[in-house]
């Protein structure tokens, strides 16, 4: 082959390279959006507009959906828990309830003077559904997701690698065609 050919091949090497190295950057750029999303999961009850917006503009909507859903989910088992909560209070009376135990976790709930606040017990119950539905829900999907984000990025690697060993080698090669040429029409 001439040193053209040689030439245009490097040029087409070059350019793939290229490109899957931009590739790298938007998955490493998407890595990082899931990865800021995967902790505010783990940091807990954190559902702040500002938190949310360190996700980036690609998972926001996804994010703020998990999060309305999340919500949502958290809402009905709050209510339910709560409910519960009184029933069990409410049906055993105040002496049957503090035999069997139960009166530590009253306390956790209870105002200063000793009654159930339930805005506040039911502020723990929404708290902890949240957490719950977050960590068994949604951070194994955005691990997941991760994970194939890193096989993708392992692969544009390996493919970057391999079109830079044949990168060598066909500058290696146009030199020496170059060199080849050069000699016959010197002569």
């Amino acid at each position: 082959m001439g040193s053209v050919t040689y030439h245009l091949r490097k040029q087409q090497l070059l350019e793939s390279i290229n490109n899957h190295n931009y590739e790298k950057l938007k998955l490493n750029t998407k890595k990082q959006y899931f990865t800021n999303f995967s902790n505010i999961i783990s940091n807990g009850y954190n559902l702040s507009p500002s938190a949310l917006s360190s996700v980036g503009a690609e998972l926001y909507g996804v994010a703020a959906d998990v999060m309305e859903h999340a919500n949502d989910e958290a809402t009905e088992d709050a209510n339910n828990q709560l409910d519960r909560y009184l029933a069990l209070y409410n049906n055993l009376g105040e002496e049957e309830y503090n035999q069997r135990g139960y009166s530590a976790q009253a306390a956790i709930y209870c105002d200063e003077d000793g009654n159930i606040d339930t805005d506040a017990a039911w502020q723990k119950f929404y708290e902890s559904a949240v957490k719950s539905y977050m960590e068994n829900e949604i951070l194994p999907l955005i691990q997941e997701k991760e994970k194939e984000l890193q096989e993708e990025q392992a692969r544009l690697e390996a493919l970057v690698q391999q079109e830079e060993a044949e990168l060598d080698s066909v500058k290696q090669a146009e030199d020496s065609a170059i060199k080849n040429e050069a000699a016959r029409y010197v002569a």
